[in-house]
């Protein structure tokens, strides 16, 4: 090899080297490589993204964010040969925040996202359907304690959600990540789950008794009276069954997106459920669709013995988190405080 400096650099969770700096750069060049590949030479204390090496001109120095402090650990592989660098999972405290922008021309693609969701899936099925099996036995236990469920609903559903956005980033996550909401951003996410919930379980509860107080009515009255209650209350029913699938359907959705901006950039509350409202706005419908295919995946998971709202329970939430990736992708990476 010329006197040239030699690097190393990782690909797929490995080093690969050593190679001399003008073949690093034509690998940079013709796209081998990226900007925030972790490049290292001998006399460097850490692994660094390529922009930010002594290789890199100006421009490219500046134009990608920081990437996540990731360890690499030396492995022998079975031939005896010199080790290859393995990249180690992310501590929860070193995931740096990002600074999320919505990509105000994003439509959701309902089919795509469901596809995009089921091909992640099918990749590691198993720990997916086992994940999220732990979260709805989680989600039950809170329920049962009553009035925790106003306030741990969300920072337990988040996990499932954000472990499946990790893996859509191509970052290792592991079942810590199911715990993600209580350790960065529990306090909003408590607040949302405060906020959406209350408000929509009070207008369904003001129909039910209004239900209740036309049932009594009619049962108690004679004639035209009992029939017009009658009247009233199937009208009751079709329109309260309406507002609860459409409103019911948009607010879920928006949880889903608020809380997700909570916990991946560390937002306040208000920004957060701010940006995931824009976000569903302008695609209303959509979302609401969206929502109703995911409740049907359900149902028939249900219907599957039961145990098949795993799968497609699991299946649903992961869409959630690719439509969030598609919606907020364009981001800046804020580094850890």
């Amino acid at each position: 090899m010329s006197s040239e400096e030699v690097w190393f650099y990782e690909k797929s969770g490995e080093r690969n080297g050593p190679i001399e700096s003008t073949k690093l750069v034509q690998l940079f060049e013709s796209g081998e490589i990226t900007s925030e590949t972790l490049v290292w030479k001998e006399g460097m204390s850490d692994w660094t993204p390529f922009n930010r090496c002594e290789l890199a001109t100006e421009e490219e120095s500046l134009s990608p964010p920081p990437i996540p402090k990731r360890e690499v650990v030396a492995s022998t592989n079975s031939g005896g040969s010199e080790p290859q660098g393995v990249l180690q999972p992310v501590a929860a405290a070193d995931i740096p925040r990002r600074e999320a922008i919505l990509n105000e021309d994003y439509q959701i693609g309902i089919r795509s996202s469901l596809g995009k969701a089921w091909d992640l899936m099918k990749s590691d099925f198993w720990p997916y359907v086992g994940l999220f099996a732990i979260t709805v036995i989680l989600l039950s236990v809170a329920s049962q304690l009553m009035v925790t469920i106003f306030f741990l609903m969300y920072p337990i559903m988040v996990g499932f959600n954000w472990y499946a956005l990790r893996r859509i980033r191509g970052e290792v996550a592991s079942i810590d990540d199911l715990f993600f909401g209580f350790k960065r951003g529990f306090g909003g996410l408590a607040v949302l789950n405060l906020l959406i919930m209350l408000p929509f379980l009070f207008v369904i509860m003001l129909i039910y008794v209004v239900a209740i107080g036309l049932i009594i009515f009619a049962a108690e009255s004679g004639g035209g009276g009992e029939e017009t209650a009658i009247v009233i209350l199937v009208a009751l029913i079709v329109v309260g069954g309406i507002f609860v699938t459409l409103a019911g359907s948009l607010v879920t959705m928006i949880g889903y997106f608020a809380s997700l901006l909570v916990v991946d950039c560390d937002w306040p509350w208000k920004r957060a459920l701010s940006e995931a409202w824009r976000f569903c706005k302008n695609n209303l419908w959509k979302i609401i669709l969206f929502h109703i295919v995911m409740s049907l995946l359900s149902v028939l998971g249900i219907l599957a013995f039961y145990v098949g709202i795993f799968v497609t329970g699991a299946w649903g939430a992961i869409a959630v988190s690719q439509i969030y990736e598609d919606a907020f992708g364009d981001v800046k990476r804020d580094p850890v405080s």
